[in-house]
Order: structure tokens, then C-alpha cells, then sequence
């Protein structure tokens, strides 16, 4: 059953739910910059970037550093989805986290225009999972549209990477998030946005994470060499999809916490959620 939970305040305590906790904390920045006419509403819309709550990998990292890094590169699709680091999924506490705010993702657009929600959602399981939790009431009263784009995954590693950021064919990723949201008899809005998601992940090839690459390519360190390179690809990434959305006024990303690294110039931000006022600069 899902955990109850009191009405959180619209300004959560940092202390409280943490980057350290891998919690999801109110939002803080500057009101948008203007926009050239080309655009396609007469301000930016405002873009808050979410890193997902804490994740299975998250908690075996912490409890056991030498069992992670024995399993790190190692194919575990095999384990039970509690334990598995391949793509892995949230934690019972990241699952508990990511509802408790739901709240706060509707008063976060209180006073935001008329107009469409766009969130784009990085492919992996632990972000697909935590936007069912985060928006399932906001996607009951507002126009929610929603992206699910590689350009919003984390990379540590290149060619090779981490089995905890390796994507799986997003079928398997849908039915099996489909069983746990049944299993814990989810909010209908988190059924909601599945389906949404499914859609809009239609687009991507069965094994959509994979680059063909060469026999000598072996696995280099690119999370901090890559950082701005990464931003830049995101950022443009995301105008594309504000300009074919049309008509929004609010842009949220869920992502990673090397993503939300790379979009505040190198940085761990202070909270999980924040607003990058120049974004589309």
C-alpha cells in the first residue's frame, strides 16, 4: 500500500529532505528572463530540474561500497528488482520521498499562466518511476504533456558505462512499473502518466542506450570532462521540444544528479529541485 502522507508546506526544509538524503526540496531562483519573439510563448517558461529520489543503487552504495563496486559493471538483470543495480528502480524510501511532495509539484505551478506542463524525463527506470510519483495529482487538474529523452540520462562512463545507467528496452521497463504501481495500488494519476510515458517513449529503438563503438574503445571517465558538452546537447534538447509542444508555461526535467551537476556550472546544487533562470541562454 502506498505510505499516507500529511499535506507537505509549499517550502520544504533542506535539512529535512536533503541532497544528501537524495530528497526532493522546494525550488528557489530568479523569475524568468525575456525572450525573443521567435519563441513560442511571450516569456520562457520557467524550467525546474528534479533529480529522482533515492534509488536501489543509491542504498546498496551506501551500505556496502564493496559490493557495489564489484557489481557496478556486472549484469544483474536476473536479481529481484529490490536488489538490482541494471537500470535500477527506486528504494522504498525513494518511492515514499517522491509521493510526499506530489503536493508540492501543484503548488509549485499555482500562479504559473494557463498553458501546457512539459516534462521530459530521462529513459531510465528510476526517472520514469519517480514523474509517476511526483506529477500523479498535478497531471489530474493541469494540461501535462510529457518527453522521454536519452539527452536527460546520466553518463559516468563512455563507451561503457555503469549497469545502473543502462537503459533497458522500455517495454520491459513499462510492464514492469505497470506490476509494481498495481501491486502497490498507486494513485490513478501515476497510471496516468505511465501511459503517457509509454507513448511518448515509443519513439526509441529496443536497445536504444546502446552506441556501436570499436574493440578498443574501452570505458573513460566523461562525468566531469563531458559536463558541459552534456548541458548543451540538454539545453538544446529541451527548446526543441518547448518550440513542437507549443503553449507552455512551465518545463520540468527529472533527471539525474550528474545532470543537475552539469546544468549548475559543475556545482551539486544545495536541493534536489531547482529553478535554472537562464536556461534557454
Amino acid at each position: 500500500m502506498w505510505p499516507r502522507v500529511a499535506a507537505v508546506s509549499t517550502r520544504l526544509s533542506v535539512h529535512t529532505l536533503g541532497i544528501g538524503t537524495l530528497g526532493l526540496v522546494a525550488f528557489a531562483g530568479r523569475a524568468c528572463a525575456p525572450v525573443s519573439p521567435s519563441r513560442c510563448c511571450p516569456r520562457s517558461p520557467r524550467v525546474t530540474v528534479v533529480c529522482h529520489a533515492e534509488s536501489v543503487a543509491h542504498v546498496l552504495r551506501e551500505r556496502d561500497p564493496v559490493a557495489y563496486h564489484k557489481r557496478a559493471w556486472l549484469d544483474d538483470s536476473c536479481r529481484p528488482l529490490e536488489s538490482r543495480l541494471r537500470d535500477c528502480t527506486l528504494s522504498s524510501d525513494g518511492i515514499s520521498t517522491s509521493l510526499s511532495v506530489a503536493d508540492e509539484m501543484c503548488h509549485i505551478v499555482d500562479k504559473d499562466p494557463d498553458g501546457k506542463i512539459l516534462v521530459i524525463v530521462s529513459p531510465l527506470t528510476r526517472t520514469i518511476f519517480a514523474t509517476c510519483m511526483l506529477f500523479h495529482r498535478l497531471a489530474l487538474w493541469r494540461d501535462v504533456c510529457v518527453v522521454v529523452d536519452p539527452a536527460a540520462m546520466e553518463v559516468v562512463n563512455e563507451p561503457h558505462d555503469l549497469v545502473e545507467n543502462l537503459g533497458r528496452p522500455m517495454e520491459d521497463v513499462f510492464e514492469e512499473l505497470t506490476e509494481v504501481l498495481q501491486a502497490r495500488n498507486a494513485p490513478v494519476g501515476a497510471f496516468m502518466l505511465l501511459e503517457k510515458l509509454r507513448g511518448a517513449a515509443s519513439h526509441l529503438d529496443a536497445d536504444w542506450w546502446f552506441h556501436p563503438t570499436t574493440p578498443t574503445a574501452l570505458p573513460m571517465r566523461v562525468y566531469e570532462g563531458g559536463m558541459d558538452a552534456r548541458a548543451q546537447r540538454l539545453r538544446k534538447s529541451v527548446q526543441e521540444h518547448v518550440s513542437r509542444t507549443g503553449d507552455v508555461v512551465r518545463v520540468f526535467v527529472v533527471t539525474h544528479e550528474g545532470v543537475t551537476c552539469a546544468l549548475n556550472d559543475g556545482v551539486m546544487p544545495e536541493s534536489s529541485m531547482f529553478v535554472v533562470s537562464n536556461f534557454f541562454e
